[in-house]
């Protein structure tokens, strides 16, 4: 089953795409897709590189870490309008959590050549990435921090 194409107005309801304009929306949105992730599903996987960009639309996930000894700690709540994995994206740095559905999830997914290739192209989003750093840098979900 083929995932349904993305609207731009979806996008354009998330805080890292808000700001752009119509036709930077509509290019995004056409190498975007929608993803249904069922609860408990892995999203994501700590040491593996992240090959999409994701924002949730609806539901919530937890990027969690596992230690040693098998115990897991919720690092933070993702839920609509946040996304993850576009700091990592450009680069090749692993995820260090793993994110899981804890609801269903619907997440837009936007593969790592198609995002690095818009962020060329498209001036804004690279400045609209810039601007969303200092969150992204609080964030645990999928690189190291800078700390």
């Amino acid at each position: 089953m083929v995932a349904p194409r993305v609207s731009p107005l979806l996008l354009q309801a998330t805080t890292l795409f808000a700001d752009l304009a119509e036709t930077t929306s509509e290019d995004i949105a056409l190498g975007a897709l929608r993803r249904a992730v069922p609860k408990g599903a892995t999203i994501a996987s700590a040491g593996e590189l992240p090959q999409y960009l994701f924002a949730i639309v609806s539901g919530v996930a937890h990027p969690v870490m596992t230690d040693s000894a098998g115990n897991q700690v919720i690092l933070s709540v993702l839920k609509a309008d946040d996304n993850f994995c576009d700091a990592e994206l450009p680069g090749d740095s692993p995820h260090i959590s793993t994110v899981v559905a804890h609801e269903d999830c619907e997440a837009l997914t936007i593969t790592k050549s198609k995002f690095r290739d818009l962020i060329v192209r498209h001036f804004a989003l690279s400045q609209a990435l810039f601007r969303h750093l200092p969150s992204i840098e609080a964030s645990p979900c999928c690189r190291q921090p800078f700390w």
